[in-house]
């Protein structure tokens, strides 16, 4: 069943109390690899993933609630899946051949997480 993301936001926002903070681990969809792979994207399941946030719009989406982001993390390096040389190949062979049917690789900016503090 799908959430209503404004649902989960307000009761979020009921349950934290002040101060406090909040540690969200969405997919990004600020990145290359979503635009340039769309849906054969490593990362594109629309039954699993039901929604993809940049930190900028998630920013947006919580401040109405009493929450402002304290840090950022967008994991790669340092994952056991960076390959940054092999990573950039394979996502310059796609920008030459948009209509290749290869699955995007782990890059920059996949998953992130991020720290909201309500304040």
């Amino acid at each position: 069943m799908k959430r209503n993301f404004l649902d989960t936001r307000i009761s979020l926002s009921k349950l934290l109390s002040i101060p406090t903070h909040l540690v969200v681990l969405p997919l990004s969809l600020s990145f290359l690899c979503a635009d340039i792979y769309r849906e054969n994207w490593a990362l594109f399941h629309p039954v699993q993933h039901l929604w993809h946030f940049s930190p900028d719009n998630l920013a947006i989406l919580f401040e109405k609630y009493g929450l402002k982001p304290v840090w950022k993390d967008l994991q790669y390096l340092g994952t056991p899946y960076a390959q940054p040389k092999a990573d950039l190949m394979k996502i310059a062979d796609k920008i030459e051949n948009p209509d290749s049917q290869e699955i995007s690789p782990p890059f920059f900016e996949n998953m992130m997480s991020l720290v909201f503090q309500k304040t």
